[in-house]
């Protein structure tokens, strides 16, 4: 996209966005689960979990990217559906293993909000009949999101900073330091605590702090507690 615009040409994001996409599912489908190699498989669908915020024209845009890719590598008589992320997590939960009745309860903590649902897999119509996966109730919260927490800790990290720049004023800092506590974050959901760390974050000072578990809890009580 770069060497495009050094060019003169006009690059569009969904262009960009869709190349992505395409390189990422032509990996998975070359580098993907290994089977036997004296078992021929078949697809007759492929499904693609897509964050349930995304709009009709975005969907478009990951749909006809992974598409192109399956249809060419597969075969054109593959059917490719865009399905929501916590319906994938919920038929995933439902079928390992395959218990009637089941109930679960999905917590999808997105960048824009925070979304709690229910899902019901259960038989319709008797021993007979069919089996029914239903969203059976869910709510959403758009003040407790992964973005708002992410800038919570940001803040717990510039009261602790060892030098007197600010990083939260300077937009190269706060993108810096914003993809590292997003890392950490990420750490602490398997672990007790996590490092923060950016080389050169501002004024050429380095970063460095230890967030802890507690640390987390104690810095975004208020926001769970909503």
């Amino acid at each position: 996209a770069y060497a495009l615009a050094q060019e003169g040409q006009q690059v569009s994001l969904a262009g960009i966005v869709g190349h992505l996409v395409e390189a990422v599912c032509a990996s998975l489908l070359e580098h993907g689960p290994q089977v036997d190699a004296h078992e021929e498989v078949h697809f007759d669908a492929f499904a693609v979990a897509v964050p349930e915020c995304l709009t009709p024209p975005q969907r478009e845009v990951v749909l006809s990217a992974v598409e192109g890719t399956v249809k060419s590598r597969l075969g054109g008589h593959i059917v490719v559906t865009a399905v929501n992320e916590p319906l994938c997590a919920a038929l995933q939960l439902c079928s390992i293993p395959p218990v009637l009745p089941r109930r679960v309860l999905l917590v999808d903590w997105g960048a824009s909000k925070l979304s709690v649902s229910v899902f019901e897999l259960r038989m319709v119509g008797g021993e007979a009949g069919e089996v029914v996966l239903e969203e059976v109730v869910s709510r959403s919260n758009v003040f407790v999101s992964g973005a708002e927490v992410e800038w919570q800790v940001m803040q717990w990290c510039e009261k602790r900073k060892p030098f007197s720049a600010s990083m939260l004023s300077d937009k190269t800092a706060r993108f810096k330091l914003r993809r590292e506590v997003r890392a950490a974050i990420k750490t602490l959901t398997v672990a007790d605590e996590a490092m923060i760390e950016a080389d050169s974050v501002i004024a050429g000072h380095d970063l460095q702090l230890m967030l802890t578990l507690e640390d987390f809890e104690h810095e975004c009580e208020a926001l769970f507690d909503a």
